[in-house]
Parts: C-alpha cells; structure tokens; sequence
C-alpha cells in the first residue's frame, strides 16, 4: 500500500509540473498574440478575414457545401467509362521513333522568351517535321526575333500572322494547320528540358494505341507564389488528371472531333478541350521523364493577376469552383481568384447564348438523380433538350446524396448541363443570369409534387413564367408541371420520345463532328423499329434526310410508321456481299443473317439474347450496300452510316467502295470489349479486318465502347 501511494504522489508532482510549463507557454504565445493584435498589419488583415468568410458563406449558395458541389471538373473525368491511363517514367532513345510529328505553338507579345523557347527546340535530339507558330497579333519584337531565328536555324518553322487572335484561336489555326497526325502542343513561355520530344514520343512505341501523351511541367521557383500554380507530381492522380498545353501530345483527328478549343474563353478552355478529347479517346499515357520548365510567378503581383485570370476563366466557362482550384492561403489571393470567378460567371450566359446560340433553359426539378433506373424519363428528356440546343439546370430534389446522382453529368454535355442538389440551388440565380431569355424558361418536375418555396419565391419575381400542366403517357410517370412564357398546355414541340441513343453523349459527338446541322444525310443498316436505342432517331426529328434499312417486314413498318413525319425512307431489305435471297434468324428484337446467331450472341458475353434465336426465321431479298446507295439517291460525301447488323459487319463493309461515297462519320457495331475471345474468333477475326479497312481508308476511330466503335473521315 504505501509503495502505491508513492507512485501516485509521484505522478501527481509530473502533472502539476506540467500544467505550469503549460501555463508558461500559453502566458508567452498569449503576449505574442497580443502584440500581434496591436499591429496595423494585423488589423487589416482582420478585416480581410471578416470580408472573406461574408463572401464565401454568403454571397452565392452554390459555395455553401464546397464538398459535395459538383462542378471539380478534375473529379468528375473519372465517369468517363472505358479509357486506359497509364504513368510512366521512362527515357527513350531517338533513333527509335520514325513517326513524323508537328509542333504547334500560339505566340503573342513572347518578345522576352520566345529566343529561347526556339532554342530549346532547336536543342532537342529529335526534331519535329514542323515547328507551326501563330502569332495573335504581336505588337513588340515578338516576329522579328523569329524571323530572325527562322533564318539562320535549319529548324522547319513556318510563321502564321493572325490578327486579334487569343490564345485559344491562335492554337486552334496552328493545330489546322498542321500536316501530321500526331501534334506535340508547346506554350512559348517555357524552355523545353532535353530530350524533350523523343520522351513524348517514346511513349507511342511502347503504346501505340495511345489517343494522348501527357508530359508534366516543372516550375522555376522564384518565390513561394509557385506553389499556387504548379502540381506536387507524387501527388497527382493520373486517373483524372488533365493535361497542360504546355506539354502534351496529341491526334490531330480526334483534336478536330473535340471540337477544338473553345475560343470564346481566355482561360478555362484548356480544361474543356480535355474533357471533350477524353470523351473521344481510349486510352492516356503520361511520362514523367517529358518535361518542360515553365516561370511561374516571382511576386504577389504577378501571382494575383494569374489567379483572377484562372477564376475569370473557369466564372465563364462553368469548369470549375474557387473550392476546387488549387487553394492559395492568403487572403487577397483567394479573393482576387474568386473576384475573377464572380466577373466570369456574370458573362457566362451572354456567351451559351451568343456564342453556342443556345435556345433556351430547361429547368428540370426531379425526386431521381439524372441517371438512377427510375429516371430513364428524365435522362431522354435531358438529352432531347441538349439535342435540341437548350441548356438544362437539372435539380436533385430529394436524393441528392445518391451515388449515382451525377454519374451522366459529362457523358451528356459539359458545358450546357448544370446540376445541383436542392440545397445548393438558388432559382433566382439562375433566373437573373438567363433573364434575357426568361421566356423560354421551362420548370419541370417529374410527379405532381408541391413546388418549393424558393421556386414560388422565383416566379412571383419573374411573373412571365407561366404553370401550364402536360400529360406524356410514360410508365414512369404521371404528371409533368411545365412552367412557360406562353402558357401552352403541352410539350409536344420540345419533348422528343426517341432519344435512347445506344452511345452516351452521342448528340454531344455529333455536335462536335458536324456542327448543329439541321439537313444532313444518314444511312443506318439495322435499323428495328427506327426508335427503341436509335442513333439516328433524333436526327430525322430535327429534319436531317436518310434512309432506314430494315429486313424484318414487322419492324420495317414499326419504323415506318414512327417516321412518317419525317423526311426518310424505309426499305426492307437484308444487306450484305451479294445480291440473293437470304434466311434472316429473329430472336426477341434483333435480328441476324448468321447461321448460328445463338453461338455469336453466347460468345460475345450475351447469354439471354442467344436464348431468344430459338429458329424463327424470314426470307428477304439481300444487296450489296452500294447497290442501295445508288438506287435511293444517296449523295456522295453523306454525313452518317450506321452498321448494325449483329455480327455481319464485315460481309457488308469488305465490298463496299468506301472511297466513293465517303460519309464523314461511321458507327459500326463491333463488340471489342464484353467478348469471350476464347469463344469470338469470328469477332476477334472480323473486328481486326475493319479496323485495318477504316484505317487504309483514311479514318481515325474517335470513339470505342463495349459495343460501338465510331470512325471520322481525317479530311472531314
């Protein structure tokens, strides 16, 4: 016992000498805080503090939950489905690249760097086949001192004047007007380290079927301001990362897909080509060892200007929140990049509307997140506005914490969808900044529910935005609440039923590709009932031509009658290498003329739909597709061909004279990915063939998923 209480006594002489040194120490930082306190410096930054959290708390409710807002641009690639990104850090030999490649390069008042950007080039142990500089419309030394270069250096630059070119518009000519396929993107503001290029494409030897290789920027720290702006690369996860135009390489036909770069930003459009080139591509290769040197800012100066420039352009392009960029510390900084954020948002709807022409706003408030089971009303409903060249604003209004609740977010359209969860939702925001096309507002919602308060809130302001009710006969719903300038009491004119396309933010490709084209031509083989999963259904809605080719008499005339508005024909007939009478095998919804359809439907890893090939069969007269194409009147050079014949793809292609009618854009059932290929050899066999026959033809696939491959004619 008393040994017990000589320890306790013991350890109660440690605690109370403890407590005293922590009495010390919190006496000595409490006189440090009050002379700090007492500081002019102190009280303005105070003040700076007490303005911050008003505005970041207060100002707009989309910042109140920086957590879950749904905007990180950076967060939300990782929906893209199917796209392999590999990291490397290898160095490679330039005696091993034979492939011929372009440098692309936008310049504009690059008078104090652009000597040794050039040099740098110059410097590299494999040149380019071409060095393409657009200038923007330089008003300093910029092109002599390049032109001087150009004349005593055996480097093959060619010079491009523009005038009043921003960045963006600069990069896109130079990509244009590149003569390769492959383009090496370089900033004139950086020195590229050795070895440069042959580590970009270095990478393309060891993966050949990359769409893009990624190298990284390294930062000549002159002061602490460089962290704001440069990436820790062991930190970087490259799953989602999106590369610089400072370092990157590229294909010049998926660039062109892409739609290039959005000229109507300053900043903020880079993000926006990556995501939509991610869209397009199959798989991303960064190199580590590829590395450009780049001066990021040496003073609070130069350091602010930059980041109103990055929050100006992600305001305005919709990319992105203050939350989500790289997070600067001080106080002025953050708010010199959130005040750029504020100016950008303010323009962004002059810009849908003056520059992507969009029609009006769809506002679509629903108890379903966009891409639940349950909402499949919602995802066509979304989709046919996109199509149709409004904007959306999609509100979650109950499950917004869903997993899936924005899992079509970039699959659809980046750039005119906007979601949010209904506590993140300000009406009058967004009312205020689409006012100028208020009238062709529409407030949606998915049951029969009373409207919130901040919604009725909204219309008592906007009293020009009508309630009209609409009933759309849909097993999914009953009731749909349509809010309209005009009061109508339907949709008809807006909603369009058959946009389950088979391809995600297939609208979004042809957008890219072709423009929003209003009379182009389409040809699709296998077309069932001209509705159900079409690619091509809401094409003829819009008023494009075409002719749907169908065997099976029943469904010829489902398609018939589905498009008898419009501006098609319909012909069934089978197609394939030779003209003659052909068995085509019907199983459920689909169709065949493969003798064994149950063997290819089991092989290509759907069992259920091999089941349904239990020997129902017709008889159909069968021709070349050529044969078709010249007795309907097809025009050369039409814009779409659809093959989807479920499994003779190839029969059809190998004979038909792709040189002669050269349609811009092909989609052709293939099944590369879901296949036994234990059991596939005449998938594996026939899929091989026609990559190798679109690639002689001078085509690029674009795009590829577990069913459809699409490939864009490279001079379109």
């Amino acid at each position: 016992m008393p040994d017990r209480y000589s320890d306790l006594h013991n350890k109660i002489e440690i605690l109370q000498q403890t407590i005293k040194s922590r009495d010390e120490s919190i006496g000595h930082l409490q006189f440090q805080l009050d002379t700090v306190l007492t500081t002019k410096r102190w009280k303005i930054a105070s003040a700076l503090a007490h303005l911050y959290h008003y505005i970041f708390d207060n100002a707009i409710p989309i910042t109140r939950d920086r957590q879950d807002y749904h905007f990180n641009p950076y967060e939300y690639v990782k929906q893209f489905k199917d796209i392999a990104v590999v990291a490397l850090a290898t160095k490679y030999k330039p005696l091993q690249i034979k492939s011929p490649f372009s440098t692309a390069t936008t310049i504009y008042n690059e008078g104090k760097d652009i000597q040794l950007f050039l040099q740098s080039i110059e410097a590299q142990s494999l040149w380019p086949n071409e060095v393409i500089l657009v200038d923007g419309g330089s008003t300093d030394n910029t092109i002599k001192i390049v032109e001087t270069f150009a004349r005593t250096s055996k480097l093959p630059i060619r010079l491009i004047k523009g005038n009043h070119l921003n960045i963006p518009a600069g990069r896109n000519l130079a990509i244009q007007s590149c003569q390769n396929e492959i383009i090496v993107l370089a900033d004139a503001g950086t020195r590229l380290h050795e070895n440069y290029f042959s580590n970009l494409l270095g990478a393309l030897l060891e993966h050949p079927d990359a769409d893009l290789v990624g190298g990284i920027y390294h930062a000549q720290h002159k002061s602490r301001f460089s962290q704001y702006f440069v990436p820790d690369w062991q930190q970087v996860d490259w799953k989602t990362f999106l590369p610089s135009t400072r370092s990157m390489l590229l294909k010049k036909s998926l660039a062109l897909a892409a739609g290039l770069y959005p000229e109507y930003l300053q900043t903020g459009d880079d993000t926006l080509f990556d995501i939509n080139y991610r869209r397009l591509s199959y798989k991303w290769v960064f190199n580590q060892e590829a590395i450009v040197l780049w001066d990021s800012p040496n003073s609070q100066a130069q350091s602010t200007k930059l980041l109103h420039s990055y929050g100006f352009g992600d305001g305005r392009s919709g990319v992105g929140d203050f939350s989500f960029y790289h997070s600067p510390t001080s106080v002025p900084e953050r708010m010199e990049y959130y005040q750029g954020y504020l100016k950008g948002k303010a323009e962004r709807a002059n810009l849908e509307i003056s520059k992507r022409k969009i029609r009006g706003l769809f506002i679509i408030v629903a108890d379903l997140p966009i891409h639940d089971k349950g909402s499949i009303f919602n995802l066509w409903f979304v989709k046919s506005c996109l199509g149709y060249g409004y904007k959306v604003v999609y509100v979650n209004l109950f499950s917004r914490t869903h997993p899936d609740a924005y899992k079509s977010y970039l699959d659809l359209d980046y750039t005119l969808l906007e979601l949010y969860g209904i506590d993140n939702f300000d009406i009058k925001e967004i009312l205020h900044r689409y006012h100028a096309i208020t009238q062709r507002i529409f407030l949606l919602q998915r049951s029969s529910a009373i409207l919130s308060p901040e919604i009725e809130s909204a219309l008592k302001i906007y009293p020009e935005i009508k309630v009209g009710h609409s009933l759309l006969v849909n097993r999914l719903f009953l009731l749909i609440q349509a809010f309209t300038h005009d009061n109508s009491s339907n949709i008809e004119n807006y909603y369009v039923p058959a946009l389950d396309c088979q391809i995600p933010g297939l609208s979004g490709i042809y957008e890219r590709v072709l423009g929003r084209k209003r009379d182009g031509y389409f040809v699709e083989i296998g077309a069932y009932d001209g509705s159900a999963i079409s690619n091509t259904a809401f094409l003829a809605d819009t008023g494009w031509r075409g002719v749907y080719v169908e065997p099976v008499p029943k469904y010829a005339a489902m398609c018939k009658k589905r498009h008898l508005q419009n501006n098609v024909k319909v012909c069934a007939v089978g197609i394939g290498a030779k003209k003659l009478k052909v068995k085509v095998n019907i199983g459920g919804d689909i169709s065949t003329t493969l003798e064994d359809p149950q063997e290819f439907y089991t092989s290509i890893g759907f069992p259920d739909e091999a089941k349904k090939h239990t020997g129902k069969s017709v008889m159909v007269d069968q021709v070349p597709l050529e044969d078709l194409l010249i007795k309907e009147g097809v025009p050369p050079h039409f814009d779409l061909l659809v093959l989807d014949t479920e499994g003779t793809e190839w029969e059809i292609l190998k004979v038909f004279n792709i040189a002669r009618w050269k349609p811009t854009l092909v989609i052709v059932e293939m099944h590369e990915k879901s296949v036994d290929w234990n059991k596939a050899d005449l998938v594996r066999s026939s899929n091989a063939k026609i990559n190798q026959y679109f690639q002689q033809a001078g085509y690029a696939k674009i795009y590829s998923d577990d069913i459809n491959s699409i490939f864009l004619n490279k001079k379109h």
